[in-house]
This record gives C-alpha cells, structure tokens and sequence, in this order.
C-alpha cells in the first residue's frame, strides 16, 4: 500500500475493506500507514506488515564527485527532485533563496524533473512559466536551475550526489510516501523538508529538518543552519545513510521474500488463512464475458501505452 487515506470517501473505502478481506498480507511503508490501516480500516493487526520504500544503493560520496558533471563546481547546490506540481512547493524555497544568497552567493538550486503528465494536461507548463517568472523577478537566473526532463536512475543518482542539501517543500501533510525522500535519505543527504507525514517518520532522529509549510523563512534559516555547520550537516548526512541501508532493493527484497515464505507456511498449518471472496455469484449461463479493452483505450494515445 503505497498510500493510505485517512479520509477516504465511500467507494475509496470499499475498495480498501476488499483489499483487507482478500489479502493474506499487507504492506505498509510507514508506521502511521500501519497505524490507519489498524484504526481507520479495522485491518487485523497480525496482517500487517511493515516494510520500507525500496531505493537503489548508493555510494556515500563527497558531492564534488558529481558535480563538475552539471557544470557547479566550487557551488553549494540545493537539489529538489520529481514530477514537478504545484503541491511540491518550489516556489517556497525560490522565495527563501535571496536570504540564502545574500550570505553564500555560491548555492545554486536545481530543480530536476518534467512537469507532471496529468499538470500537463490540464494547465500545461503553467506552474513552471510561473516559477521561471518567480525567479526572474528575484533576479535568481545565476542560482536557480531547471532541468525539466525525465532522468533515468543512473542520472538521478548523480544529481542527488552532487547535492550538498535535498529539499523536499512539499504544501500537503497527508503524504503516506515519498519515493523522493527515500532516495534522499538512501543516498545519505543532509535534507530540509515540511513536516508532512513521511517525513516526521524518515527525518526523526536528526536524520535531517522539518519546516512549517509555505513558510520561506523557516527554509531559508534551515537551509543556512546546514550551510554553516559542516560538522552538523555531515553528521546528518551518515545518520541518514546508515538509517538508509535497510531501504536498499536488496534488503527490501529479502524482506518480501521472507514475508512470502512466512504467509505459505501460514496457508499450509491452516487453510482458514487463506482468504474467501466475500460474495458468491451465481454460475454464469453465457460462457465467458466478452473481454474488455476499455482500460488500454484510456491509457493509450497515438504513440502507444502510456505507464
């Protein structure tokens, strides 16, 4: 489960109560995900499971390693990273960095990531014009960067080892995820982030700072404490990648695997470990249904199949 509402309305909470019903297990990848799923959907303790968000297993290395590949050599870069959309909150941290600057003219930001499919279908590249006006307007152009594509993980890894910080400023709380922050945390970065519900979990434990949301001048004091404390942000950066290594894809496999073994020897002791579909149908009279392709229509448009 890699969301979990804690509001859902009446046809999001059918699907889950089957979900609940059918499964022999669920994952879930947090402890407040788990907590919902006990409280809000009355999931039976003994089904659940915790495990992390898988992330790809990086080196711990100095960020000049990476950085003479994107050209900001002798800078401080700030690096936010994904799908770009309004509610990732760029614009908070655009309007934190005149304060940043005016003390270490060397930071640069990099923002790394297309604009959203669905953004784009509904406003287009509104959202970025109007981040590339915001920062027009600060007379940002020397320190803010945007590279708007889609990167694959051998370049994503690079851009996150050239960061000195990650900044993660998104506007909602209820985020159960973040693929993002995982990898942040994974690749042992010192990372600031608003406090929405993934990142009180990951970043306890000083594994980096929470900020209110929407708020510049809580980043821009967070951004500066980091930039000005080497010992503290390095200190910062090895509790996270420590923390990180139980979210490597190889440990996160073993735990599936494991989970998978322990969930067979359940069904083997006891076949009321299996689940039962809650409803019965009637045996068809008319054979088998004609098939339906209405699902590969909506995903597909005149190139081909869109994941």
């Amino acid at each position: 489960l890699h969301t979990v509402l804690k509001d859902p309305d009446r046809n999001q909470r059918l699907v889950m109560d089957e979900l609940v019903h059918l499964s022999d297990g669920l994952v879930v990848m947090s402890e407040m995900a788990g907590a919902l799923m006990r409280e809000v959907y009355n999931a039976p303790p003994e089904k659940l499971n915790f495990i992390h968000h898988g992330v790809a297993d990086m080196p711990f290395v100095d960020p000049s390693f990476y950085k003479d590949r994107f050209g900001v050599e002798e800078r401080k870069v700030l690096l936010s990273c994904g799908l770009l959309s309004r509610n990732k909150g760029i614009e908070n941290v655009i309007n934190a960095l005149p304060e940043v600057i005016n003390r270490h003219p060397e930071v640069v930001y990099i923002v790394v990531g297309a604009t959203h499919p669905n953004v784009v279908r509904d406003e287009g590249e509104e959202y970025r014009f109007e981040l590339q006006t915001l920062v027009k307007s600060l007379k940002l152009e020397d320190h803010v960067v945007f590279h708007n594509r889609f990167v694959e993980l051998d370049e994503l890894v690079a851009f996150l080892g050239s960061a000195d910080i990650c900044v993660t400023p998104y506007l909602s709380e209820k985020q159960m995820t973040s693929g993002v922050l995982s990898l942040c945390v994974g690749g042992g970065k010192a990372t600031v982030s608003t406090a929405y519900w993934y990142a009180r979990e990951l970043l306890a434990d000083e594994r980096g700072i929470l900020v209110p949301f929407a708020d510049g001048r809580a980043l821009a004091e967070a951004l500066l404490y980091l930039l000005e404390n080497d010992v503290k942000r390095h200190a910062m950066r090895k509790r996270a990648y420590l923390f990180g290594r139980r979210m490597i894809w190889g440990e996160v496999a073993r735990q599936y695997i494991e989970l998978f073994k322990e969930t067979r020897r359940h069904q083997a002791i006891s076949p009321r470990w299996v689940a039962q579909p809650k409803r019965q149908s009637a045996p068809s009279t008319h054979g088998a249904p004609r098939l339906s392709f209405r699902h590969l229509v909506r995903l597909t448009d005149t190139t081909g199949i869109i994941q």
